[in-house]
């Protein structure tokens, strides 16, 4: 019997009877980050990384069962070890170390390596089998380095200025915003949507500090700002006071040759939250793993890629439903 396998509701430890990250309710799951297609309202018991701890209630309810756990602290159920990694994703992600009778598994749940100054920097966590997210796992996926995005950011932002406008980035409320607002050169005053700045307040409880940054109101009339907004803020009424804007997002779909046009956005700036091709096949190899298996993403690219290299590859299908990236 492997240590885990693939049941309807997700991933399932058999000897530990527990699901990693299900996409449907069950008795205990054990959850990767607070990310709405990993932490899903339902489960009887939920156990976190200690820093997701908070940020799974407010997305999921101040009241749900759930216990912490602080990287590398081990806790066991049933016999089976486990222990969350950073996985750099998010504050508060990780990835999941499975060990049963001296056989080491790994789930990466949603990973990057670059340092992004408000996420807990990853490392490889050496194993038997590691299965591994694909969002990206395409070779033209190579992410330029985020110094670079973050440039061309703020010189969009200076340039929009001159022109009297707002500069408006759409970016996931939870990791991809505060990346921003933690990265991106000041030139001026910066709003945030609602849902942004209940992220920010519980990030910055983690010992995350920002430029200064203002929740956008009803009674906000911003003038040459910075304003970040998750994608689904577009529809709020919030957007009709903000006179003449430009309109950036940032994902590494924006690297996807058409696709700023179908998103309906003046500037596109592909700034991922997971690893790109290079960065699978690099924990891959840093894993030391015999058996991979791969979900959550583009799998048969990678499978076939890990197989002519002599890899035991395997596809696990897709659980989860695409993010902003």
């Amino acid at each position: 019997m492997p240590l885990l396998e693939v049941r309807s509701q997700g991933i399932y430890c058999p000897p530990a009877d527990v699901f990693l990250d299900p996409h449907r309710a069950v008795s205990k799951a054990i959850i990767s980050h607070a990310h709405s297609d990993h932490a899903r309202w339902g489960m009887q018991h939920y156990i976190a990384p200690t820093p997701s701890v908070n940020l799974i209630k407010a997305r999921i309810g101040k009241n749900i069962s759930i216990a912490g756990f602080a990287y590398g602290e081990e806790f066991t159920i049933n016999g089976v070890k486990f222990s969350f990694h950073p996985a750099g994703h998010i504050p508060g992600s990780a990835q999941i170390r499975v060990e049963y009778h001296g056989e080491i598994w790994v789930y990466t749940g949603d990973f990057k390596w670059e340092v992004d100054h408000v996420s807990e920097p990853f490392y490889p966590v050496t194993c038997h089998t590691l299965i591994t997210e694909c969002t990206f796992g395409f070779p033209v996926f190579q992410w330029r380095k985020q110094d670079f995005w973050f440039q061309q950011m703020g010189e969009w932002w200076q340039q929009n200025q001159e022109e009297g406008k707002n500069s408006m980035v759409l970016a996931y409320s939870l990791g991809k915003a505060q990346r921003i607002l933690k990265n991106i050169p000041s030139c001026g005053s910066i709003y945030v949507h609602p849902a942004v700045a209940e992220m920010n307040d519980w990030v910055m409880e983690l010992g995350v500090n920002f430029q200064p940054w203002k929740k956008l109101t009803a009674n906000d009339k911003p003038e040459k700002s910075l304003i970040i907004l998750p994608p689904s803020g577009q529809s709020d009424g919030l957007m009709k006071r903000l006179g003449e804007v430009e309109v950036g997002m940032a994902s590494g779909w924006m690297g996807v040759r058409g696709k700023r046009s179908w998103s309906s956005v003046d500037r596109g700036f592909a700034l991922s939250d997971h690893a790109d091709w290079q960065g699978i096949i690099d924990l891959v190899d840093a894993s030391q793993a015999e058996t991979v298996f791969a979900t959550h993403g583009n799998t048969d690219v990678l499978v076939r890629y890990l197989t002519e290299k002599g890899k035991d590859a395997r596809a696990w299908g897709a659980f989860f439903e695409r993010e902003e990236g």
